[in-house]
C-alpha cells in the first residue's frame, strides 16, 4: 500500500471522530470537530500531491479518493442538518454531489482501457 493511499484511509478513519466531536456541542467541541475537519481537507491535498510526485497513482487511489471526498462532505451536511443549520430538504443537493462520481470514475476508468486496445 502506498503512502498516498495511507493518508487517504487516514483521512476516512477520521470522519467518525468529525462526527462525534461536532454532535457533541460546546465551543471546544466545535473546534476540535473544525481542526478535524480541516486536517482531513489538508489530507485531500496532501495525498493527491504525494501520489503525482512520487509515482504513486492507483486504481484503488483513484476510486477511494473521490469516495473519502464525498463521505467528509456528506458527514458535514449530516452534522448541519442535525443541528438545524440547513433543512433535510437543503440536503437534496447532496444527491446530486454523491450519486454519479464513483461511478463516473469507473465508467471512464473502463473507457480508457478500451481505448488502449487493439482489435
Amino acid at each position: 500500500m502506498t503512502l498516498a493511499n495511507k493518508i487517504t484511509l487516514a483521512r476516512i478513519a477520521l470522519i467518525p471522530f468529525f462526527i462525534v466531536f461536532a454532535c457533541m456541542g460546546g465551543t471546544a467541541w466545535d473546534a476540535i470537530a473544525l481542526v478535524l475537519f480541516c486536517l482531513c481537507s489538508v489530507t485531500d491535498f496532501l495525498d493527491g500531491y504525494v501520489a503525482r510526485k512520487y509515482h504513486q497513482v492507483t486504481d484503488f487511489g483513484k476510486f477511494v479518493d473521490p469516495l473519502a471526498d464525498k463521505l467528509l462532505i456528506c458527514a458535514a451536511m449530516c452534522v448541519f442538518v442535525d443541528r438545524g443549520y440547513i433543512s433535510y430538504r437543503g440536503t437534496l443537493t447532496l444527491e446530486e454531489l454523491m450519486r454519479d462520481d464513483p461511478a463516473e470514475s469507473c465508467q471512464q476508468e473502463q473507457e480508457a482501457k478500451m481505448e488502449g486496445m487493439s482489435w
